[in-house]
């Protein structure tokens, strides 16, 4: 009886989906009507399934209703899986209905579903909340996010973890405390690129486990199958993320999407993850143990045709004519991620989420060796060795400073969009 109520009770509210969003779930008028219909049904079907669970729980034929963690995934695929992964980990635990928006971007040229199968999301039982997933690929910009946690405070909560979007600022990433008195009763949206830092912390196999879970399209599994060397237990996987930021992707402006700090950081470790550090280490590996072999994904086609050399009929990988974001592309970028994660050992590059969501795709017993800190060296030029400092300081300050968003934050964003230079709808 208590489950008929709970799921009638999301039927009464008005005449459409959209309407039940706003009036029974207290989801902001103009992020629900940004939903297409086929969205908006899907998160109604889901909020819904989510009452019952939680009912269950907790014994009572009477709860407030669910709330959605809005998971805005941002950047490349390595970025956009770590933020899926942690994100749906929290939302397991504070029992929130996940929607995922997945937008194409020069980052990313490729919709969730040419890699990911999506459910459905529908259609599927309580069994199914956090396998069948609501994904979008438009929504409101920031300003816009941030006028609906203006306008309903008690209901929506927005954090924002970009700097290209905060004037050019480093982004203060506080942890998100989705069980607190003060969030439990409001919609969470996240903007990210990071692992997202909960209170209590996420463990780290509750968010590995999620990004197990996830299913990759057949096309996906015929590359894998056809595709992959036998034997990859056997082998080291190397993993070279080397290109300076200027030089990575033609349709990103660096200087636009990270702060100073974070681009010093993120070239300083790219500078330790060149081919000499990897050709050194790999010899090393190989004079311990002959007959090893290497599974090798690097971004430059150059350099893995140098590994070949320095290491003949011992290196093996994909090859492929395309070097960008689109579908294809992104599918051979998902399958290496895959490849490397069946190793035995993995050589990664640190400071890159591609070889982070290897390793957390990774059985348990895979060893993770990372340029510039287990093997090869970092060369901090005087610039690194600033921005470190200064990025030090931003997040001491960060972490004195971090607080849930309020309005009179999100009242000048958008003059500070506009004053930096970007559209701010």
């Amino acid at each position: 009886m208590w489950v008929q109520a709970v799921r009638l009770r999301s039927r009464l509210s008005g005449p459409t989906p959209h309407d039940d969003l706003v009036l029974t779930y207290a989801l902001p008028s103009r992020i629900a009507e940004a939903l297409s219909p086929a969205a908006a049904t899907a998160l109604l079907h889901q909020l819904t399934l989510m009452d019952v669970l939680r009912a269950h729980a907790s014994g009572s034929a009477v709860v407030e209703p669910s709330r959605l963690l809005i998971l805005h995934a941002q950047n490349g695929l390595g970025n956009r899986l770590r933020v899926l992964a942690s994100g749906l980990a929290m939302a397991r635990a504070s029992l929130r209905v996940p929607l995922l928006v997945w937008e194409r971007d020069a980052h990313m040229g490729a919709h969730y579903g040419q890699l990911f199968e999506e459910g459905h999301p529908s259609s599927g039982g309580v069994g199914t909340l956090f396998s069948s997933l609501v994904v979008v690929d438009r929504f409101p910009a920031w300003c816009d996010v941030a006028t609906a946690a203006a306008e309903a405070p008690d209901a929506f909560t927005a954090f924002n973890h970009m700097d290209k979007e905060l004037g050019g600022g480093h982004s203060a990433r506080p942890a998100i405390a989705a069980n607190s008195a003060v969030l439990r009763r409001r919609h969470i949206y996240v903007k990210s690129a990071y692992v997202l830092a909960a209170s209590p912390p996420l463990r780290v196999a509750a968010i590995n486990a999620e990004a197990r879970l996830l299913k990759p399209v057949a096309a996906v599994r015929r590359l894998m199958a056809t595709r992959v060397p036998a034997g990859l237990d056997r082998m080291v996987g190397v993993h070279v993320r080397s290109r300076r930021l200027a030089r990575d992707s033609a349709a990103v402006d660096a200087s636009c999407e990270y702060s100073v700090s974070s681009a010093a950081t993120t070239d300083g470790w790219r500078n330790a993850s060149q081919a000499p550090a990897f050709a050194a280490e790999m010899a090393a590996v190989a004079a311990a143990a002959p007959a090893t072999h290497f599974f090798v994904a690097v971004d430059d086609a150059a350099l893995a045709d140098a590994l070949a050399d320095a290491f003949p009929g011992r290196t093996h990988g994909l090859t492929r004519s395309c070097d960008d974001r689109g579908p294809g592309c992104m599918r051979y970028a998902l399958v290496d991620m895959l490849a490397l994660a069946r190793t035995r050992v993995l050589l990664g590059s640190n400071w890159s989420s591609f070889t982070e969501m290897a390793g957390r795709l990774a059985p348990s017993g895979q060893v993770v060796r990372l340029s510039g800190v287990h093997f090869g060296r970092r060369r901090l030029y005087w610039r690194d060795r600033l921005a470190a400092v200064a990025a030090d300081v931003w997040r001491l300050v960060g972490r004195r400073l971090a607080s849930p968003p309020t309005a009179a934050l999100y009242s000048g964003c958008r003059q500070r969009l506009e004053s930096g230079g970007t559209a701010a709808a």
